[in-house]
């Protein structure tokens, strides 16, 4: 062990073990004060999982479409598809209307009480878990966390290279008229672009989870020394032991999480928490509607550019139809000219005999 490992493991166990000491300290004596930084996680994660439900819903449908794919197949089933695409993007909706004016109006009604039902705690409890695991525990584990931060010039390439090979894909589908393969490339295509975005987030997030996460004093120091020694002290790579402290910190955070709903109303967290929790609906929605604007404008987009050029197409054609249609009358107009003159004529030369 050289000495910058020593200096980093020395500090490790001392910032470990004061913080352990205090949080010790703080159950013995009862202490309350830090449990009102529980408001900051909840907001924080309510916020991160709501935008998480939309990446659930992109991928709910490349699972019904795949599973799914013969009952769309054929240009006969188009107008199915359409249908199933329709469905899936109103949920979207339905959440939104469900997490934001019903949810926060129960919660203004009920005044500082939580309105969490159990379908909104088993909610909570599955966005806990692929949160943690899909932006933290997994990536960290994997090396990968970085990755949505730093892209190397390769990474480029193959994204591009990736990009280009999808649409490729979707033309030999549509030509092929597997439209239920079409939407499936183009849903994972969103679905991609959803979590890097998350992940970027989940980078900055990382500190409020450390800040929300202080009255566990260890682990507020886990979570806040480690994204120092991922960003900021970086003479050398975080260490194994280090991943390990971080992924284990994030391992507390969700067992601690996934147990809250079900008896922080037995505890004396909730009394510090109550007057804030409005708070984390407004967080939840928050979430929801940016990945649902973000989703949305990525899928609708392409879809409203085509139909506009359609519209575009057929605004030409209907241009050049009415041209013909009008040149067609010129030239009729220009025969029974004729003809009148000819016929007027006829009558003079009629008259003078």
């Amino acid at each position: 062990m050289d000495l910058w490992e020593k200096k980093i493991a020395i500090a490790w166990i001392a910032i470990l073990g004061v913080t352990a000491a205090v949080m010790l300290l703080l159950l013995l004596t009862g202490d309350r004060s830090l449990h009102f930084t529980l408001v900051i996680f909840l907001i924080v994660v309510k916020f991160l999982a709501g935008a998480g439900n939309v990446i659930g819903i992109a991928g709910a449908t490349i699972f019904l479409l795949t599973k799914l794919e013969s009952m769309f197949k054929g240009e006969e089933n188009k107008g199915r598809l359409k249908l199933f695409l329709f469905v899936m993007v109103l949920i979207i909706f339905v959440l939104l209307v469900y997490q934001g004016p019903y949810k926060i109006i129960s919660s203004i009604i009920k005044g500082t009480s939580s309105s969490d039902n159990l379908i909104d705690n088993i909610l909570f409890v599955y966005g806990i878990i692929s949160l943690m695991w899909g932006l933290y525990i997994r990536p960290l584990w994997k090396g990968d966390f970085l990755s949505v931060t730093t892209v190397s010039t390769g990474e480029m390439i193959k994204k591009g290279f990736s990009s280009f090979k999808d649409r490729i894909k979707k033309k030999v589908y549509e030509i092929k008229k597997e439209y239920a393969k079409v939407e499936i490339t183009e849903q994972q295509r969103l679905q991609e672009h959803l979590k890097t975005i998350r992940q970027q987030l989940a980078v900055v997030m990382m500190l409020f989870l450390g800040a929300g996460t202080l009255v566990f004093t260890p682990i507020c120091a886990a979570l806040i020394f480690g994204w120092l020694r991922i960003f900021y002290f970086t003479n050398r790579k975080p260490f194994k032991y280090e991943i390990a402290i971080i992924v284990g910190a994030c391992v507390a955070i969700s067992a601690i999480a996934c147990t809250m709903p079900f008896v922080i109303f037995l505890t004396a967290f909730y009394i510090a928490i109550q007057s804030g929790y409005f708070w984390t609906y407004i967080a939840s929605f928050t979430g929801l509607l940016a990945g649902a604007i973000v989703y949305l404008r990525k899928y609708l987009g392409p879809i409203m550019a085509k139909r506009k050029k359609q519209q575009i197409k057929n605004l030409k054609e209907e241009k050049a139809e009415l041209e013909k249609e009008k040149a067609e009358l010129e030239k009729q107009k220009k025969k029974i000219s004729k003809e009148s003159q000819k016929l007027k004529k006829q009558v003079a030369k009629s008259k003078e005999t």
